[in-house]
C-alpha cells in the first residue's frame, strides 16, 4: 500500500509539472510583397503532360484563395461566358502580350495562369525474402491466463520458429510539378513566377496492401500541397502554431489555465485579467491571438516580458505574433474557432472515430487524443478546481469529409473504450 502511495504522488508531481500547450491559428503575411492587386482571374493551366489535369489544378487554387478571402475571385461561370464572348481560351496559352486586353475585357488588376509539367507515378511491385516467425505444426502446453480470467490455465499453443518466407511489395514513386504566373493587367508584368514541385515514395508490404491509398489520392495530396506552396507565396494564409500557457504562483491564473483546458476561454480570460503575474498577461495574449485581436496579444506579451525581461517564451511569442498578417482581409471565422477546440467524437465503428471536423479544420494525417474529461469540484463549494482530460486512445486522420473527420485508431489503453461526446484532442507532433 505504501509503495502504491509513493507511486501515485511521483506521477501527481509530474503530471503537475507537465506543460500545457494549445493551438493558435492566424494569417501570416504571404512570402511575395504584392500590392494594387484585389481582383483576380484565375485561367485553366496548361496539361500536356497529363490531360484533364490543368483544370483541376486551377479550380484548387481558385478554392484555396477564396477560402483565405483575400483577394476576389470572378466567378467561373462568369470568366467563362466573357472569354467565349470574345473568343478567347479558357487555358494558361493566352500570351502575355494580350494579357493588358484581357484583363480589361474581365475587370481584374491580375490573372494567374500555369502549366502542370510533371503529373506522374510509377508503381513497383517485387518481392523480398523475409524472416518471420511461422508455424511448426508441432505443439506444446503452457499456462496461460488472460485479462479477464483470475487465474492462468493450461493450454495447447503451437511451437514458431524463425524462417524466410517471400513477400510481396510495392513501391509507390510519384512527382508533381506547377509553373504559375500572375500578370499584373495594368502593366504587363509578370508579378509572380513559381515552380513547385513534391514528391512521394513509400514501400508497402503485403500486410498492408489494403491500406495503400490509390494513385489518385496520392497524386491529388501532392497536387494540393504544391497549391499550398504557391498560395503561401501570393495571399496572406492561415496556420497553426503551438502555444504555451504558463503555470503561475497563484490560484486565479492557475484557475484561467483550467478553464482553458476545458474550452472555456471566456471564464479563462476574465481570471487572467484579475492577475498580475506574468504568467497571466502571456496566457491573456495566447487567447487574444487565438481570436485575432494580434494588438491586444501584443500588449499583453509585453507586459508578461516587461515584468521577466529574459524570459524565451515570452520573446518568442512577442517576436511571432509580428508576424500575424494585419491588413484587410477577413480574419478566420469565430464560429470555426470554437469548434477547433471543441472537436467530439460522433460515432465509432470498430476502430473508425468520426468526430466534427470537416476538411476546412483537419488535414489527412492530423494525429489526435481521444479523451475522457473529469471536472474536479470542491466537495462542499461545488466550485470547479480544476479539469483532467483522461486518454483513451489515439487516432490518425484517413478521410475527410465537408463537416467530418473519419480517424483510425493507432494506439489504445487496455482497459478504456470509445464513447460519443469524448473529447478529441489535436496532438501537435505535425505541425
Amino acid at each position: 500500500m505504501r509503495k502504491f502511495i509513493l507511486l501515485f504522488t511521483v506521477l501527481f508531481l509530474i503530471s503537475g509539472c507537465a506543460k500545457i500547450y494549445v493551438n493558435v491559428k492566424r494569417l501570416e503575411n504571404p512570402d511575395l510583397n504584392i500590392t494594387n492587386v484585389k481582383r483576380i482571374a484565375v485561367l485553366d493551366f496548361e496539361d500536356r503532360t497529363y490531360p484533364g489535369v490543368g483544370r483541376s489544378a486551377a479550380n484548387l487554387l481558385i478554392s484555396n484563395l477564396l477560402d483565405q478571402r483575400y483577394y476576389q475571385i470572378i466567378e467561373r461561370s462568369e470568366l467563362s461566358k466573357i472569354l467565349i464572348e470574345h473568343k478567347l481560351n479558357l487555358t494558361g496559352l493566352i500570351e502575355e502580350k494580350t494579357v493588358k486586353e484581357v484583363g480589361k475585357i474581365l475587370g481584374v488588376d491580375a490573372i494567374i495562369m500555369g502549366n502542370v509539367t510533371t503529373y506522374n507515378l510509377s508503381t513497383n511491385e517485387y518481392t523480398e525474402m523475409v524472416e518471420r516467425w511461422v508455424g511448426t505444426g508441432k505443439y506444446e502446453t503452457k499456462m496461460i491466463k488472460y485479462f479477464w480470467e483470475k487465474k492462468a490455465k493450461p493450454r495447447k499453443v503451437e511451437i514458431k520458429e524463425k524462417r524466410l518466407v517471400p513477400e510481396e511489395r510495392k513501391n509507390k514513386r510519384a512527382n508533381v510539378s506547377v509553373d504559375y504566373r500572375m500578370v499584373n493587367v495594368e502593366t504587363g508584368e509578370v508579378i509572380a513566377a513559381k515552380r513547385f514541385s513534391k514528391t512521394y515514395e513509400e514501400t508497402f508490404t503485403q500486410s498492408i496492401f489494403s491500406q495503400m491509398p490509390t494513385n489518385n489520392e496520392i497524386l491529388e495530396n501532392l497536387l494540393r500541397s504544391v497549391t499550398q506552396k504557391f498560395l503561401h507565396a501570393v495571399s496572406p494564409y492561415y496556420v497553426t502554431r503551438k502555444k504555451e500557457l504558463i503555470k503561475g504562483k497563484d490560484d486565479i491564473t492557475n484557475r484561467g489555465i483550467d478553464y482553458a483546458k476545458n474550452g472555456m476561454w471566456e471564464a479563462a480570460i476574465e481570471c487572467w485579467k484579475k492577475s498580475e503575474e506574468s504568467a497571466a498577461h502571456n496566457n491573456l495574449g495566447v487567447a487574444y491571438e487565438r481570436e485575432g485581436r494580434y494588438e491586444e496579444a501584443e500588449v499583453e506579451y509585453g507586459a508578461a516580458l516587461k515584468i521577466e525581461p529574459n524570459n524565451k517564451t515570452y520573446i518568442q511569442n512577442l517576436s511571432t505574433s509580428r508576424l500575424a498578417y494585419r491588413g484587410e482581409t477577413i480574419h478566420y471565422e469565430k464560429e470555426k474557432l470554437e469548434k477547433k477546440r471543441d472537436f467530439i467524437v460522433l460515432e465509432v465503428y470498430g476502430e473508425n472515430v468520426y468526430f466534427n471536423a470537416g476538411e476546412d479544420l483537419v488535414e489527412l494525417g492530423d494525429k489526435f487524443n481521444i479523451c475522457e474529461t473529469k471536472q474536479i469540484r470542491h466537495p462542499e463549494t461545488g466550485e470547479l478546481i480544476g479539469v483532467d482530460r483522461i486518454p483513451k486512445a489515439q487516432i490518425i486522420v484517413v478521410k475527410l469529409f465537408k463537416k467530418i473527420a473519419m480517424g483510425k485508431v493507432t494506439e489504445k489503453t487496455d482497459y478504456s473504450y470509445i464513447e460519443i461526446k469524448d473529447v478529441v484532442v489535436p496532438i501537435d507532433g505535425k505541425e
